[in-house]
C-alpha cells in the first residue's frame, strides 16, 4: 500500500476524515464515484478449518468502494487494534481465497502474506478474507464488482497479555520452568483452551474478553490460577503468585542416585535422579532415595513461601 494511502487511513476519524479520504481517492485513476459503508461482520460458517477458541470472534469492518476503470479491480486491506485507533504496524496474516461461483466454497488461494497492510489486483467476483493477528482470527466474505477498488479496514478488538509466574515470598524459582495455559471465559470459544506456552515474558495478542490463566510449575505439582479481562489496545502485565513452597533435593557424594517423591495422600508422584528443584503445593511429602542396599526415606512438610533443602546422606 502506498505511503500516502496509509497516511490517509491512519489520520481518519469517522465522518469528517471520511470526507477527506474520499476527496483524495477521487483524484486517483479516473474514479467516477465513491461509496462508504460501515458494516457488521458476516455470519458465514467457518467450514472445516479448525482453530483454537476465541479466534473466530467477529471483526467489524469499514468498507469503501471507488469505481474506476473496468478490468482493473483492486483490494486494499488494513486492520486496527481498536475502534478509532491507528493502523496496526506489525505484520498481520492475510489470506484471500477465490469463492467457487457454483458451490460458494473457498477455493484457490490468490494471496497469502504477513504484512501490516496489503494491496492486490483481483478479478471481479467473490472472495473470502482470513485475518490472523496473534491468537485473533477473523474471516469475511466480499464481492468485488467491475472496476471497483475496495478498501477494508478491520477492527480486530485485540489486547495483549504478558505474565510472570512466581512463588510466594521466593520469587522466580531457578531451575524450574512454568507451563502456562489460557482459557476463554467469554465469546464464541467460552471454556476452551486458547493457547499454551512456556517462554517467560511472551506477549499474547488476544481478542478482547475474559480469560483464565493457569500456571503450572515443572517439576512439581503447584498450580496458580488467575482471571484477566483483555481490553482492546491495552497490554496487561500480570504477576501470578503460586501459594507454594520449594523443595531442593541434594544427594550425598557425587550427587547421583535415583529418587521418588510422593505426597502423603498418594495422589501425586515424581521420580528423577541427582539434584533437583521442585515447586510443591503446601502439604506433607515422602522422599525415597535409591542407589544403595537400602532406600533412604525422608518425610517432610512444605509450607507456602518456604524452602526446604533435603540432604540425602547415608547417616540419614
Amino acid at each position: 500500500m502506498s505511503h500516502n494511502l496509509q497516511h490517509r487511513l491512519q489520520g481518519r476519524r469517522r465522518l469528517g476524515a471520511a470526507l477527506l479520504f474520499s476527496a483524495g481517492l477521487c483524484a486517483m485513476g479516473g474514479a467516477s464515484s465513491l461509496l462508504w459503508a460501515s458494516q457488521p461482520p458476516s455470519t458465514l460458517a467457518t467450514g472445516s478449518l479448525v482453530m483454537p477458541a476465541a479466534r473466530f470472534a467477529p471483526a467489524p469492518y469499514e468498507k469503501r468502494i471507488m469505481v474506476g476503470r473496468k478490468g482493473r479491480q483492486r483490494l486494499f486491506l488494513a486492520a486496527r487494534l481498536e475502534e478509532f485507533g491507528g493502523l496496526i504496524r506489525l505484520p498481520v496474516g492475510w489470506r484471500v481465497r477465490r469463492l467457487d461461483a457454483i458451490s460458494g466454497r473457498a477455493g484457490r488461494i490468490v494471496f497469502d502474506e504477513k504484512t501490516p497492510q496489503a494491496e492486490l489486483a483481483l478479478a471481479q467476483g467473490a472472495y473470502e478474507v482470513d485475518i490472523r493477528y496473534g491468537y485473533r482470527h477473523a474471516r469475511q466474505r466480499i464481492t468485488i464488482g467491475p472496476g471497483e477498488h475496495v478498501h477494508l479496514v478491520f477492527n480486530l478488538n485485540v489486547g495483549g497479555v504478558r505474565t510472570l509466574a512466581v512463588v510466594e515470598n521466593l520469587g522466580v524459582a531457578r531451575g524450574v520452568r512454568t507451563e502456562q495455559k489460557i482459557y476463554a471465559l467469554s465469546g464464541p470459544g467460552k471454556g476452551r483452551l486458547v493457547a499454551s506456552w512456556s517462554q517467560p515474558g511472551r506477549i499474547l495478542r488476544l481478542a478482547a474478553g475474559d480469560y483464565r490463566i493457569e500456571s503450572r510449575f515443572l517439576p512439581g505439582n503447584a498450580l496458580a490460577k488467575t482471571r484477566v479481562r483483555v481490553k482492546p489496545g491495552i497490554l496487561t502485565t500480570l504477576k501470578i503468585t503460586a501459594q507454594a513452597g520449594v523443595a531442593r533435593i541434594e544427594p550425598a557424594g557425587d550427587g547421583a542416585g535415583e529418587w521418588v517423591l510422593r505426597d502423603a495422600e498418594g495422589m501425586w508422584k515424581k521420580s528423577g535422579s541427582g539434584r533437583a528443584v521442585l515447586v510443591l503445593a503446601p502439604g506433607r511429602y515422602m522422599l525415597e532415595m535409591h542407589g544403595g542396599a537400602q532406600p533412604m526415606v525422608r518425610r517432610f512438610a512444605i509450607a507456602a513461601g518456604r524452602e526446604v533443602v533435603l540432604h540425602m546422606a547415608r547417616e540419614d
